[in-house]
């Protein structure tokens, strides 16, 4: 693997593509930075960060040196395990 595509796939994006902002998955980088990830989720990125230090929610997350990253398909994973319905229709 060259350096740049190196470089881009440790920020989490595919080589020769930029991450863009949509409702679904696609676009995103398969490997988010906590600010991606909050805005991904519509959370805080001080929220993700009580989430792993008080373990209130099990939503995993990679550590590179100080950084930390979430993974898109652990992400949209977490947001289907915590559907929730009020019984008239089936959400699953």
């Amino acid at each position: 693997m060259e350096h740049e595509q190196f470089s881009e796939w440790m920020k989490g994006t595919r080589p020769g593509a930029a991450a863009s902002c949509g409702a679904s998955g696609a676009g995103w980088p398969a490997l988010m930075s906590r600010k991606q990830a909050a805005e991904y989720l519509g959370v805080k990125e001080q929220t993700l960060a009580c989430w792993a230090t008080t373990k209130r929610y099990a939503l995993p997350y990679v550590k590179i040196g100080r950084l930390v990253k979430y993974k898109r398909e652990d992400l949209e994973r977490f947001i289907l395990e915590n559907r929730f319905s009020d019984g008239a229709t089936d959400v699953r």
